[in-house]
């Protein structure tokens, strides 16, 4: 009598624990990838928001300069007056200040003693100190 052996074949259904463990770990490293693209993207958004405003605070001094040249008298060419360099003009020290919030008594309302060349004709040594506040 021939006796049959049979092989039984296990066959696989479902998905093993080392396929789940690689996809998690793929999926972690996706995400990890794109939290620092979001990182990245929001830092490099504030350097380029700073980077807009001191061009404008540049451009805003450059046109004030600009509008107080006046013909140079030793030579040929543009003179700038010497008030636009005195560092004084740019020492809030001096300012005073009525209200504790120095933000507001400083940047937004004009002190006292900065002249107003907004609504008035100003000198260039006037003009100088209003582009220093």
């Amino acid at each position: 009598m021939v006796v049959q052996t049979r092989h039984n074949v296990f066959r696989q259904s479902g998905v093993g624990m080392v396929e789940i463990l690689v996809s998690l770990f793929i999926l972690t490293v996706g995400l990890l990838g794109v939290a620092s693209l979001q990182f990245t993207g929001t830092f490099n958004n504030v350097q380029a928001a700073s980077r807009s405003h001191a061009e404008l605070v540049a451009r805003q001094l450059t046109e004030q300069l600009v509008s107080g040249v006046r013909p140079a008298q030793a030579a040929n060419g543009w003179e700038v007056d010497d008030a636009f360099l005195n560092q004084n003009n740019f020492n809030f020290s001096t300012l005073s200040c009525q209200g504790s919030n120095l933000y507001q008594c400083y940047c937004l309302t004009l002190p006292g003693a900065i002249p107003n060349c907004n609504d008035n004709d100003c000198s260039a040594a006037e003009m100088a100190q209003f582009s220093g506040w």
